[in-house]
């Protein structure tokens, strides 16, 4: 083995080293349940200031970027010339606008009356893995009635596809009519990001009840059957009640950014940093820009993309890939 090939070799073990690490240390959930900002999980909100911004700034490392944007809607509509109904998932290209219809739900056997309101996408190894919640109890086939606090798994492989049940929230404390889940994440480490349409009374890891309403976003751990907060939306800033339908986060594409994209019911104000709040309207995809890695850097937040502006204005699934 020459030299050259030697050291590219231990640079690529290294490589692998760093990222099991890393994957173990968001597997054991305790890092991820404090708040980037410093707030901690159900602690109280930092202290609000006067310098609201009337016209945040665009978050140029999100904005500079190019996208595919998964959305689905609650109901039905057209848009790029495209016909879709709630069980269906459609995509945009940012970068030409384009419209595809990325997912069909007739064609892969919901009935008519099933709505997606959760939804992660990824494509591994040739395996398109689309995860799906729906806003009321659905006959999936073969898996018979999965219950709205449940996720479902798609998973495509060269155009065999089956489904299978990913997650049975009944089994893991959502129980209550309130703890539909309305927006996941697949978090890495086999944990699940998820955010309920109400308030919610779960395990919570460590012992005791974690306890919280449709603006938090919480990560089941499965190896503890548990849940630890991993979004405090009352720390944000955020009306209790003012439901965050869906979201998309952890993504670490820019440099010493954390991204966290988020959609939501009502109009709202978000508070980034300790003493700046934006804007944002619902159905839109607000981003919170966030250092991450101890690099210091001011945070920043802003509307990343317009639902109207692209045609599809009622929005309850969001899934977001930079292309």
């Amino acid at each position: 083995m020459s030299n050259f090939k030697r050291i590219l070799w231990q640079l690529s073990v290294v490589a692998v080293l760093l990222a099991a690490m890393a994957s173990a240390a968001r597997a054991d959930g305790l890092p991820i349940a404090v708040e980037p900002d410093g707030a901690t999980p159900g602690g109280a909100a930092p202290a609000e200031t006067t310098t609201d911004d009337d016209d945040p700034p665009i978050p140029p490392d999100a904005a500079d970027e190019e996208f595919y944007v998964y959305v689905s809607a609650p109901g039905n509509g057209t848009v790029g010339g495209i016909g879709y109904a709630d069980e269906d998932v459609m995509r945009q290209d940012t970068a030409t606008g384009q419209w595809t219809k990325a997912f069909d739900g007739t064609n892969n056997g919901l009935p008519a009356s099933a709505d997606i309101d959760a939804l992660d996408f990824s494509n591994v190894n040739l395996h398109a893995l689309f995860y799906l919640s729906f806003d009321k109890p659905t006959a999936v086939p073969g898996l018979g009635t999965v219950d709205d606090s449940d996720v479902v798994l798609r998973s495509c492989f060269l155009g065999t596809c089956a489904w299978s049940l990913y997650f049975d929230g009944s089994a893991h404390g959502l129980t209550t009519s309130g703890e539909d889940v309305d927006g996941i994440d697949m978090a890495g480490g086999g944990a699940l990001a998820l955010s309920t349409s109400g308030g919610y009374n779960v395990p919570q890891y460590g012992g005791g009840a974690l306890r919280g309403g449709d603006e938090d976003i919480l990560y089941f751990l499965p190896q503890y059957d548990s849940y630890v907060l991993r979004f405090d939306g009352s720390a944000k800033g955020l009306a209790g009640g003012n439901d965050l339908r869906a979201f998309d986060l952890d993504r670490h594409y820019a440099p010493d950014r954390d991204w966290i994209f988020l959609s939501f019911e009502d109009p709202f104000t978000y508070r980034y940093g300790s003493d700046r709040t934006a804007a944002g309207a619902p159905n839109d995809i607000f981003v919170d820009e966030m250092p991450s890695g101890g690099s210091g850097g001011a945070p920043r937040a802003g509307t990343i993309w317009d639902a109207a502006a692209a045609g599809f204005p009622q929005v309850d699934a969001i899934e977001l890939i930079e292309k």
